[in-house]
């Protein structure tokens, strides 16, 4: 992941207003469960009737701080799911916030921090996917885990490297898992990696 290193402060603030701008969307148009949205590919649908008439006016509906890293935000009905890294505890979360009052719903513990290389951020990289019940997200250190929508226990988890013999690349894990059909798609990069 190469790119402009922006201190912590600016990141914050750029992914609080992708947060918002979802936010504001969110409320009345398509559910936003994955990386690039419900079509896997960054559009929302053209006859969704929040965005089809006429110019798309947000609005700020909440602003607040978040941790470090490259994890996008998921959004099914009232809730936003998104991962992040919290220097001060060395560990990386996973959050749900309320996506009328960003007031945050639970916060789950993934795991220690991954430190960022070459200038890029710490913390972690893969989007959440979510449906009705679960949350579902990679660690950078390989844990694969799904997460209860309305309390953040763990359900279910497996660590990717010593199931699998998966090895992560010089930053991590990054792979977003992807919800299709009822499967949860998440790309291992192993030999015994099909289950």
């Amino acid at each position: 992941m190469m790119g402009i290193r922006v201190d912590t402060l600016k990141q914050n603030q750029v992914l609080a207003a992708v947060m918002l701008i979802l936010c504001a969307t969110s409320v009345q148009a398509e559910d936003w469960r994955t990386l690039r949205g419900p079509h896997f590919d960054g559009s929302a649908s053209l006859n969704d009737a929040a965005i089809a008439t006429g110019a798309l006016k947000l609005k700020t509906v909440w602003k607040q701080p978040f941790g470090s890293g490259y994890s996008g935000a998921s959004i099914a009905g009232d809730r936003l799911v998104s991962a992040m890294a919290d220097k001060e505890a060395n560990q990386e979360f996973l959050v749900a916030k309320s996506v009328e009052t960003g007031e945050t719903l639970w916060r789950s513990a993934t795991g220690k921090i991954m430190v960022g290389e070459n200038g890029s951020f710490d913390g972690p990289i893969a989007t959440p996917a979510i449906d009705e019940e679960r949350a579902y997200h990679l660690s950078p250190h390989g844990n694969l885990a799904a997460y209860d929508i309305a309390t953040g226990g763990v359900v279910w988890a497996h660590d990717l490297k010593s199931e699998y013999g998966a090895e992560p690349n010089f930053y991590g894990f990054g792979a977003c898992p992807i919800l299709h059909a009822g499967l949860l798609i998440v790309p291992v990069g192993a030999p015994d990696a099909m289950a």
